[in-house]
């Protein structure tokens, strides 16, 4: 049985506009106090701008160098096509060597996101990394590898688990 689960993509500037907006303000507010010419506040300000927006923007850049576009399940291996700095790459990997895992990403203190790390020997595979998959599709896929693997869900991922399933109720 063959399961595929096509990614689509999502732009680092159609997710980031309300952050590039942001940006803009501030160099305005730097420019503005350029021209009355303090040099104390705009050095002030120079590192206030690389603390509060050049982190994030770096972080979020770095998400973009990997972008899982299409994975496949057929019984012990796992089909993934990705791109990585924009050359595509195909790779199969035999599910017994792998380890899959739910992490998370906390946007705020109340909103969670969650996606998928598949671990190889020698390398780390991202689903629902930029959150452009649909949850249930996220649950799916994390099934469908333990059922593969013949692997037991434990309670943490149980946990995990119902906490995206409550997100999917949510969302809907």
């Amino acid at each position: 049985m063959e399961k595929v689960f096509i990614i689509k993509n999502v732009s680092f500037f159609n997710r980031f506009y309300i952050y590039i907006v942001g940006v803009i303000v501030f160099i305005t507010f730097i420019i503005i106090n350029l021209i009355k010419l303090r040099l104390d506040f705009l050095f002030i300000s120079i590192f206030c701008f690389f603390i509060f927006f050049g982190f994030p923007f770096f972080s979020e850049l770095k998400k973009d160098l990997q972008h899982t576009i299409l994975v496949s399940f057929n019984n012990e291996t796992i089909y993934i096509k990705y791109y990585y700095i924009h050359k595509l790459t195909t790779e199969t990997l035999n599910i017994k060597d792998c380890v899959i895992r739910i992490r998370s990403y906390a946007i705020t203190r109340w909103n969670i996101e969650y996606y998928l790390e598949i671990k190889s020997k020698n390398k780390s595979y991202y689903i629902n990394r930029k959150f452009n998959l649909d949850y249930n599709e996220v649950l799916e896929i994390f099934e469908l590898f333990k059922n593969n693997k013949n692997e037991k869900i434990i309670y943490d991922e149980k946990y995990l688990l119902d906490l995206i399933r409550k997100k999917t109720v949510n969302n809907h």
